[in-house]
């Protein structure tokens, strides 16, 4: 590790692709330590771009969260304190970072949007949510409208249109005039007024659908009375014998009618015994008959 300034030896270090990242960043720190903050940030950056995690988070520390280098700026100090993470997801310096502009009651509603718009184009939807919601809960409408836009997309969060407008509705509630907000509204009213459309076109759809297979019989096709009484016929006669067929709700006047008409067959067969001096032989049941 260097322990002294030797500026041409670091410039050559500093050009030399060789130079890994961790020495670009020790000799940032060197300079830090003797006060040179822009020479430092310049080590520090090269350090980063060589994918050293606290390259970039000395950057974000000492260059805009304290701004030794630059004016304050936590937005950006935010911003290299999340490049630190993609580079190191454990780096506790930078997690540590983000904590504090996040929990700050210095930090402004807008500068919790603008960290949730990096987020966004970072495509690190959850993130970007979580540090809007915190800007909307702070006054600012912009950060509510942008949850509301994650919802109506589906971008990190399950998408749900009426979720969507409640945040709108939360981001003009704040101020009323918020353009974003208002056409996000729209948007989402439009497509569920649309859709709810749908759905009763199809509900009426299927009623009439219904209502056409719910008709009376075809004038082609009339059932007659005849037919009626023949559906609901107790018995028939073939050849001399009866042939029942009833429902089980049938039974009395079934066994009445068969009854009936068994002992008009009988007589009618005795009948004709007499009449041709001849022995008939024992009348049976068929087995089909219901008993």
């Amino acid at each position: 590790m260097f322990t002294s300034l030797n500026n041409a030896e670091h410039e050559r270090i500093f050009n030399d692709p060789a130079a890994s990242g961790a020495e670009l960043n020790n000799i940032g720190a060197l300079y830090c330590a003797a006060a040179d903050y822009h020479q430092a940030l310049r080590f520090f950056i090269k350090s980063g771009e060589k994918k050293c995690s606290n390259g970039y988070f000395n950057v974000g520390f000492i260059g805009y969260e304290n701004g030794y280098a630059f004016p304050k700026n936590l937005v950006t100090a935010a911003d290299y304190y999340r490049q630190a993470l993609v580079l190191d997801s454990t780096n506790k310096s930078a997690i540590d970072g983000l904590k504090r502009i996040f929990d700050s009651t210095a930090t402004s509603c807008s500068d919790l949007t603008n960290i949730g718009g990096m987020y966004y184009k970072a495509a690190d939807y959850p993130q970007a949510w979580r540090w809007w919601i915190k800007s909307g809960e702070k006054g600012d409408a912009a950060g509510y409208s942008n949850v509301g836009l994650l919802y109506e997309n589906g971008k990190g969060v399950t998408k749900n249109l009426v979720t969507a407008a409640d945040y709108y509705r939360k981001a003009l509630a704040l101020e009323s005039t918020k353009q974003s907000a208002l056409d996000g509204l729209a948007r989402v009213s439009n497509h569920t007024t649309t859709t709810v459309a749908t759905a009763h076109s199809n509900v009426s759809a299927q009623s009439n659908r219904d209502a056409h297979l719910n008709i009376a019989p075809s004038k082609q096709n009339p059932v007659s009375e005849e037919s009626k009484r023949e559906n609901n016929a107790c018995c028939t006669c073939s050849g001399g014998f009866c042939g029942c067929a009833a429902t089980l709700t049938c039974f009395e006047s079934f066994f009445s009618g068969c009854y009936s008409f068994f002992k008009s067959c009988c007589s009618d067969i005795n009948k004709r015994d007499d009449a041709n001096q001849a022995s008939s032989a024992p009348t049976r049941v068929p087995s089909s008959l219901v008993r």
